[in-house]
């Protein structure tokens, strides 16, 4: 079923003073099994579009992101995940700790930190993601 999908992300870098805000909008397919929920939507322009798939459960969640950054994180509080990242310039191990992770009918929220496998913090994030039935 196709659905608009408001994701608001917040950054905290390491070395910023402000945290910086993207709000974005989407269409994207959502498909319910059980206490499985499925995103998938794509974003970006032309050669630069990644292809997102979120798998949403009661305790965790998982995105794998497919383009010129392609990951699979996987996000369940109190439990850190390792992941790696390949950049245009490279790949890279982060380590996700999930602070916290809350889900409804019609939104999902997370709060983690990511971290590079030598422990340097690369920053704290918030992701919001809303969508109405």
């Amino acid at each position: 079923m196709l659905k608009t999908l408001y994701i608001k992300s917040t950054i905290h870098a390491v070395d910023g003073d402000h945290p910086e805000v993207i709000e974005q909008q989407f269409d994207a397919e959502f498909l319910q099994i059980e206490d499985e929920i499925q995103i998938l939507y794509q974003e970006g322009e032309g050669e630069q579009i990644s292809t997102v798939r979120i798998f949403s459960y009661e305790n965790k969640m998982i995105i794998l992101r497919n383009g010129p950054i392609r990951y699979q994180q996987t996000y369940v509080t109190g439990e850190p995940t390792l992941c790696k990242m390949e950049l245009p310039g490279g790949q890279i191990e982060v380590v996700v700790k999930t602070h916290s992770y809350f889900r409804t009918s019609e939104s999902i929220s997370c709060q983690f930190t990511l971290e590079e496998s030598n422990q340097m913090k690369l920053g704290d994030y918030q992701l919001e993601l809303e969508w109405k039935l």
